[in-house]
């Protein structure tokens, strides 16, 4: 048995700490029975929540046993925020507290399957974003084809016909956070077996590049992550890209300057994990004609 302790801060800055808790260098389980600590757990965000649902998930699949400890700490802004987007009620079959409940700045950790991805972003995403930004739902139609792309993406590159999304509003600093997470191959090995040797930061950055696909599906035009990159410069978004034991990371600044880097780590992320971000007064949303608004 082996007890994976939680970071103190579970975010991005915490995800490759956390990895190497769980999963070993040859990028297998740690053990086949793993008790998760949330005792030194301070603060977790949509991020972070994803990155564990997603774990959880790769170890199951593994056939790992799994228990918590330490977690009934309802003190905690961390284990409320857990708890009221439904994390304990999904894994220990009841939530901590009685008033659990998701907030209105929360489109909680989802665990979506490819057919419902299209009634997904119509009916639960694109309302909440008009709703959280003050804006006509039209206004976001880019952005839900983007994301529309971006789980095609899943499938190509993980062969997985699932995933998780996550969506934060974070109302003090006005920002977004939108996060995408699977348990498959990981892009570095899709990006591999068609186009060659690379590392595994610079595969990811290769995926970035217009029509570049691993084509294990054939409605797969290998757009997702260009238009997510094309997305990311015109709002001015952060973004960041990790599979297995790469981290693509690209910003836009406020005169629209784009900077990229590179990053190769110790440690394994299983499958692949997308992050973008925009202040909302940066964000630019389709313009709406007057044909638009004619009935």
């Amino acid at each position: 048995m082996h007890v994976a302790i939680l970071p103190y801060r579970f975010d991005i800055s915490g995800l490759n700490k956390f990895a190497s808790e769980i999963i070993d260098t040859t990028g297998q389980p740690i053990s086949r029975k793993i008790v998760m600590d949330f005792a030194k757990l301070d603060f977790i965000d949509g991020c972070g929540l994803t990155v564990l649902e997603n774990t959880l998930a790769w170890l199951f699949s593994h056939n790992v046993e799994i228990n918590f400890v330490n977690h009934n700490r309802i003190s905690s802004l961390a284990i409320t925020y857990l708890d009221d987007c439904g994390f304990f009620k999904k894994y220990l079959k009841s939530s901590l507290r009685s008033t659990a409940n998701v907030r209105n700045t929360t489109l909680p950790c989802n665990n979506f399957q490819m057919e419902d991805r299209h009634s997904w972003l119509h009916n639960k995403f694109v309302p909440w974003m008009a709703g959280t930004m003050g804006m006509e739902e039209r206004a976001f139609d880019t952005l839900k084809n983007c994301l529309s792309e971006i789980f095609n993406n899943i499938v190509d590159h993980s062969l997985k016909n699932s995933g998780l999304v996550h969506v934060q509003h974070y109302p003090k600093i006005k920002r977004v956070n939108i996060t995408v997470s699977d348990f498959g191959q990981g892009i570095p090995n899709a990006i591999r077996s068609r186009y060659g040797a690379m590392d595994d930061a610079t595969a990811i950055e290769y995926a970035t590049n217009e029509g570049v696909s691993s084509q294990t599906i054939p409605t797969n035009r290998g757009m997702g992550l260009s238009i997510l990159l094309r997305t990311a410069v015109l709002n001015r978004m952060g973004l960041i890209i990790q599979s297995y034991r790469g981290r693509f990371l690209c910003n836009i600044d406020a005169q629209g300057k784009v900077t990229s880097h590179k990053l190769n780590f110790d440690s394994f992320y299983p499958g692949t994990l997308i992050e973008f971000w925009f202040n909302i007064a940066d964000f630019v949303g389709d313009e709406i004609t007057e044909q638009d608004l004619e009935w």
